[in-house]
Formats: structure tokens, C-alpha cells, sequence
């Protein structure tokens, strides 16, 4: 549940600068990386979507303040 959770996320924040913003204002990046760093044994599935998601938010223009990613 949570790796599909975080691909939706991911699917947002790709959406655009500006939901990408509000996604990121939101606070989901620290969760992300925090599940990122804690989890040993994760299925490359989860560790490829977490990972896409996190890059997801730093596409577009303009780019995200970089203090918030």
C-alpha cells in the first residue's frame, strides 16, 4: 500500500510546476527519503518508485526552491 501510495505522489507532483510546489509544501519529501533510508530489505519495485517520485520533484520549470528538496 505504501509503494503505490508514494507511485500516486509521484504521478501528482509530475503533473506540473505548480502541483508539484504544493506537493512539496505539503511535506512529502522527507517521508519518502526517510523510508528510502530505513528500509534493507525493499523489493527494487519500491526502491525504483520511491526513487522516480524523489525525481519527480525536482523536474520542471522553474525549478523547486532548492531548500525544499
Amino acid at each position: 500500500m505504501i509503494e503505490q501510495a508514494i507511485w500516486g505522489i509521484g504521478n501528482i507532483a509530475g503533473d506540473g510546476p505548480r502541483i508539484r510546489d504544493i506537493v512539496i509544501s505539503a511535506g512529502a519529501v522527507e517521508p519518502i527519503s526517510n523510508l528510502l533510508d530505513q528500509v534493507t530489505s525493499a523489493s527494487s519495485t519500491f526502491v525504483r518508485n520511491a526513487s522516480w517520485t524523489l525525481s519527480n520533484f525536482c523536474r520542471g520549470r522553474p525549478s523547486p526552491a532548492l531548500n525544499s528538496i
